[in-house]
């Protein structure tokens, strides 16, 4: 996807149309990828433009219809879901389950980073526990054969 595509909901949605220096075809406007967050909340504040498929837009979308006296079962709720939503909810699924597989695997790491420093410092304690007994006993010995 080139950028962000912005898309007219209300009495301008379809049309060939300039609002605020954008140029809308067909009710649509690329924004670029990067860098686009204050024309982004410009377009929908202002001119009731929201980026494809948004939720925000399907909702101002209805208000609008509802004010109109319409709803969506009038216009044909079939066509409110179009391909290309699909498609679009489609690749937004399957980002968000590449994230969570991402994240899985950071948290592995990191837990077992965790417990890394953990079981070197019970080792450490362990052997330390160990060495003094033996030391006690070698200390223990040539003192038991000069009695002797």
């Amino acid at each position: 996807m080139d950028g962000i595509r912005m898309v007219l909901v209300g009495p301008n949605a379809g049309k060939d149309i300039e609002l605020g220096g954008f140029t809308f075809e067909d009710g649509e406007h690329i924004l670029p990828s990067r860098g686009s967050e204050h024309a982004q909340r410009l377009l929908t504040r202002y001119y009731s433009a929201y980026p494809e498929g948004s939720l925000e837009g399907r909702e101002a979308h209805r208000a609008w219809l509802e004010s109109q006296g319409e709803t969506l079962s009038a216009r044909g709720a079939s066509s409110a879901a179009s391909s290309r939503d699909v498609e679009d909810l489609e690749a937004q699924l399957e980002e968000a389950r590449r994230e969570r597989v991402d994240l899985e695997a950071r948290l592995a790491r990191a837990e077992a980073k965790a417990k890394a420093p953990a079981a070197t410092e019970t080792g450490g304690k362990g052997a330390a526990a160990t060495e003094t007994p033996a030391t006690e006993a070698q200390d223990k010995a040539p003192k038991a054969a000069k009695a002797k």
